[in-house]
């Protein structure tokens, strides 16, 4: 199935409900395997946590403005959505890197840093339906609760970043389609 992908204009706060279920195509007319990219704060509270490990050190999220990438795919299990969101805080690392012109930029599992600044956050998480993934690149760290840098900060423009991405990402969900499919089974 193809990837519908789509850069939303505006602003559009997050705050952990975009991991639920079919959120794509109830809020933005965007049905199956989809990626969204927006741009907006992020505020997600201790009780709207995905990650319980977070979730019970008490941990929360905040950002003054953050990149955010919401992937859901229908059919793959958990395990291949962790994949694909270490799969694209790699991308998002190497697209940074490439723009930066040096290896700046340090992805750990599924999180990017700056030095010792957080640059990302992100999460794969089930839903009734689907697998979802958040990956979210701060554009201005204000706010953060831990030492954290932003694409403010590197002097990267975030809706060329976005465009940028969304393509990659495609490209890598289309190939991926294809490599399963140009293959024949042993016998």
């Amino acid at each position: 199935m193809a990837l519908s992908v789509r850069l939303l204009p505006g602003t559009h706060p997050y705050d952990g409900s975009p991991l639920s279920g079919h959120w794509a195509y109830r809020l933005h007319g965007v049905a199956g395997d989809s990626l969204l990219a927006f741009e907006g704060p992020c505020e997600v509270q201790v009780e709207a946590l995905a990650d319980l490990e977070d979730a019970r050190a008490g941990a929360f999220i905040r950002s003054r403005r953050m990149l955010h990438f919401v992937l859901e795919l229908f059919g793959p299990p958990l395990e291949e959505a962790v994949a694909r969101q270490w799969l694209m805080a790699a991308t998002l690392a190497a697209a940074l890197n490439a723009r930066l012109g040096r290896a700046e930029v340090r992805r750990d599992g599924n999180d990017l840093w700056l030095g010792r600044r957080k640059l990302s956050v992100s999460i794969a998480a089930p839903t009734g339906v689907s697998v979802k993934v958040h990956l979210g690149v701060n554009i201005d760290a204000a706010g953060a609760p831990v030492a954290a840098a932003g694409l403010k900060d590197l002097g990267i423009p975030s809706r060329a970043l976005a465009r940028e991405l969304l393509q990659r990402f495609q490209d890598d969900h289309q190939r991926m389609a294809r490599a399963r499919a140009k293959v024949r089974l042993y016998p």
